[in-house]
């Protein structure tokens, strides 16, 4: 099957081409055809060395923990899945790596959820990671005691589904964004909106800051919560301190089911901001560092 790895950590241009072997799903696992594949900074940390999981990667190491597609085939003991089915899938685990830049993808039943009704495969596959990184940091929303939040950088990653799952649970949601994006941010439902942390002072008072992998002043972060409140981030290698909650994938891909009902609860929808062929990874890897980027990056199979 064809799919998109690299042999060796470094940036985009270590991207490339393979032809791999399909394998075939055991116990309790489901073969997915993919769709399609998102495209997140996670990604690039892998690829880049930056983020390592329990089990050291082997190489040739195939990237992408977010994908839509169709169940192709089941192994034995599974029970909530058929043949035919489409959904999302969550491919993080945090003792091995089975990336989804790739034509087909075997993974738990537990790591799959029915797709969301009326979405296309490339709005799908931007669900899982942004979605269940934002219900981790922002805890159960039934539970949720805040009465205002800030979503850093909200336009791109985890910031769309913070800001309208925070909305859905009561609470004022406002942000910091790049002036070029300050309508977007608006458009997802932030009632004020400062265009730099050298601002973002404006916005203090806060009980929950939220912020993705590598956008967010931290020390300025901190700054904006109130005594109790707390700063949630996906960087995992910030520096940890009181007051910072590091939010991480472990655990998470078993609630995709209770994301995407949430997801359509809310009507929450992801934009997708370009649409990538499979052999050009290692340009959607590259948009990944230009700036602003409103929506998301997906690969089509």
């Amino acid at each position: 099957m064809r799919a998109i790895g690299i042999e060796r950590f470094g940036g985009p241009a270590e991207l490339g081409l393979l032809d791999l072997p399909r394998s075939r799903p055991g116990f309790g696992e489901v073969l997915l055809r993919v769709v399609a594949a998102g495209v997140d900074p996670l990604d690039a940390a892998l690829c880049q060395g930056r983020l390592r999981t329990a089990a050291e990667p082997a190489f040739p190491l195939v990237p992408g923990w977010q994908a839509a597609g169709v169940i192709e085939s089941i192994g034995e003991g599974t029970a909530g899945v058929r043949r035919g089915e489409r959904v999302v899938a969550c491919t993080f685990d945090e003792t091995t790596h089975r990336g989804c830049y790739a034509e087909h993808v075997v993974l738990s039943e537990t790591r799959v959820a029915r797709m969301p009704t009326r979405f296309l495969y490339e709005e799908a596959a931007a669900v899982p990671l942004p979605g269940l990184l934002a219900l981790a940091a922002l805890g159960d929303l039934e539970l949720l005691r805040v009465a205002s939040v800030v979503v850093w950088d909200p336009p791109w990653s985890v910031g769309p589904f913070a800001i309208g799952l925070a909305r859905a649970a009561g609470a004022t949601v406002r942000a910091v964004a790049a002036e070029a994006i300050h309508d977007h941010a608006v458009a997802l439902g932030a009632a004020a909106v400062v265009p730099d942390a050298g601002q973002a002072a404006q916005l203090g008072g806060v009980d929950l800051v939220v912020g993705s992998l590598g956008d967010m002043d931290l020390g300025r972060a901190l700054e904006l919560v109130r005594p109790g409140g707390v700063v949630a981030t996906t960087d995992l290698t910030a520096v940890a301190r009181p007051g910072v909650r590091h939010v991480a994938l472990e655990g998470q891909c078993p609630q995709l089911g209770r994301l995407v009902d949430l997801v359509e609860r809310h009507g929450l929808r992801p934009r997708v901001a370009r649409i990538f062929d499979l052999a050009a990874a290692s340009e959607a890897h590259r948009a990944l560092a230009s700036a602003p980027l409103v929506g998301s990056l997906v690969l089509q199979l």
